[in-house]
């Protein structure tokens, strides 16, 4: 009977974290909708909840097959390096301006097709990843 009892309480723990967790209302607005490879790449990112936030990564999918496929582990990154960095804070109606060179994983320039944004908090031990925390509209480099 203890241990129904425990894992009720760590279920009711679990969903409780997940409602918190999804109530974060974070967006990523990039600057333009469409790119050219030697554009400048900005995005804001904006906590527009009430609580605080964190994120570890900013990174870039691009659409290929009908599949998003993360070109860009982190923009805050060198390309070809696993920086590790410690979590942003984001707290309440902040604003932070990140940047994207507009390469890949392996320093090569993005090519054209259809990207998204993508920013990622901790880890999801269920899911064996990191959560996502907010999504950027689609945008397009020629």
């Amino acid at each position: 009977m203890k241990q129904l009892s425990n894992l009720l309480i760590a279920l009711s723990v679990a969903v409780v974290a997940n409602l918190s967790y999804s109530q974060e209302m974070i967006t990523l607005t990039t600057d333009k909708n469409n790119y050219r490879a030697t554009d400048k790449f900005v995005v804001n990112i904006v906590n527009q909840s009430e609580h605080q936030a964190a994120y570890y990564r900013l990174s870039v999918q691009q659409q290929v097959n009908q599949k998003w496929i993360f070109i860009r582990a982190d923009t805050g990154c060198p390309c070809r390096s696993k920086c590790k960095k410690s979590p942003i804070e984001l707290p309440p109606g902040k604003v932070i301006t990140e940047t994207w060179d507009m390469k890949d994983n392996q320093c090569a320039q993005a090519t054209s097709g259809k990207y998204r944004l993508v920013l990622l908090g901790g880890w999801d031990s269920i899911k064996k990843t990191n959560r996502t925390m907010a999504e950027s509209s689609s945008f397009y480099i020629e």
